[in-house]
């Protein structure tokens, strides 16, 4: 099937919807195919219970009274309970990385970069009353008065998520619907595996823009007109 990128920006949640079920989109501009969305391999997808893992379906006050008094990490999608397991290795040095290139960036900002663990709570646009709780693992958060009794109540402007085994579907997929229809700006997926950082940027709830940059290459924030920088930086 082959769809253009404005098709693709008013109906995403329908294209991807096709691509999971074993539809090849191809993605045209100008009358040219440009990219490819489909089902990621079996291999690829396949998910480590040892490092996390969905429980029952649970509302979302049973949510807030298990983890209230808990010492784990949690996240709460689409009414279901994944545990989060320690980062590994390499995750973090690439972390702290992104953590100091974008807190040099924001020096002179009042927006903050923050890290995780911080429990971020969100809500999509055609469910309000449904509440989504997630950790990414870095965040600009701009609102940083939005707080009560300890807790973030705002939306950041961008999100980013260091991709592992464990964690590829979700962060792909769950996450990235679940980002573009609350009102997060622009999210960044982080590929230590690929060496590439996909970078997706939504407007009015729509994806707007996507690009993938690799080694060698300039990352170009779509938000922020003056953030870029070297990709080889982040993963050498």
């Amino acid at each position: 099937m082959h769809i253009s990128t404005t098709n693709l920006q008013n109906a995403f949640g329908k294209y991807l919807t096709l691509a999971l079920e074993g539809t090849e989109i191809i993605i045209t501009k100008n009358g040219h195919s440009i990219a490819k969305l489909e089902k990621l391999s079996d291999e690829m997808i396949q998910e480590e219970l040892t490092t996390y893992y969905a429980e029952k379906k649970m509302s979302y006050i049973q949510f807030l009274a298990m983890t209230e008094e808990s010492d784990y990490r949690y996240e709460y999608i689409d009414g279901e309970i994944y545990l989060l397991a320690s980062p590994r290795f390499d995750h973090q040095g690439t972390s702290m990385k992104l953590t100091l290139l974008l807190s040099d960036f924001l020096k002179e900002n009042p927006c903050e970069v923050f890290a995780a663990p911080l429990d971020i709570t969100l809500s999509r646009d055609i469910t309000p009353d449904k509440k989504n709780v997630v950790q990414p693992d870095l965040m600009i958060i701009c609102d940083t008065d939005n707080v009560e009794n300890s807790k973030y109540l705002g939306i950041p402007e961008l999100l980013v998520e260091i991709l592992s085994p464990s964690t590829r579907s979700k962060d792909m997929i769950k996450k990235l619907d679940l980002y573009m229809s609350s009102g997060i700006k622009e999210y960044w997926l982080v590929d230590i595996e690929n060496q590439q950082i996909l970078l997706y940027h939504f407007e009015g709830f729509l994806l707007k823009t996507m690009m993938s940059y690799h080694i060698n290459q300039t990352f170009q924030s779509v938000l922020y007109e003056d953030l870029s920088f070297d990709v080889s930086t982040i993963f050498s």
